[in-house]
């Protein structure tokens, strides 16, 4: 009688998983385990200048086009596939409109926005903007496509 009653503040832990997942109780087994939901690649990421790589256990990971970076598989939304390209092409924007030499987003910008990041906000914000391509090549493509319009 005591599996039927609903206890506030307790558990529940891994034995009582295995019970309501047991035959006896299949309802109760697909209500308390949660599925973990895997976001899968779409072709319109290209536009974003993105594709995809296998990672461990046959999962798909974003791969940027023009740095090869793999990123992290929570990554795979539009949106934030969205936010590194438009902060990639604002840095190569500044770098253009500053008049300075392409190689300055990777060896000065860069570093030095991580380091004031890690500072203020910690390495896992940190390590989001090591995520950014600024590499020479990278900036000059990026300054051609604002030119372009």
């Amino acid at each position: 009688m005591d599996k039927w009653l609903k206890r506030h503040g307790m558990s529940v832990d891994a034995k009582d998983l295995a019970e309501a997942g047991s035959s006896k109780n299949p309802e109760m087994g697909q209500a308390s385990v949660a599925r973990k939901k895997k976001r899968m690649y779409d072709e319109s990421y290209v536009q974003y200048g993105f594709t995809y790589s296998i990672g461990n256990h046959d999962e798909q990971l974003p791969l940027c086009l023009l740095c090869n970076e793999t990123l992290a598989a929570e990554s795979m939304k539009p949106t934030k596939l969205e936010k590194y390209l438009l902060a990639s092409y604002q840095a190569s924007y500044r770098i253009a409109k500053a008049k300075k030499p392409y190689t300055i987003g990777e060896e000065l910008v860069l570093p030095t926005a991580i380091q004031i990041t890690e500072t203020i906000h910690g390495k896992k914000y940190a390590d989001e903007l090591r995520k950014i391509p600024l590499s020479n090549d990278t900036v000059a493509k990026r300054i051609s496509d604002i030119s372009s319009d």
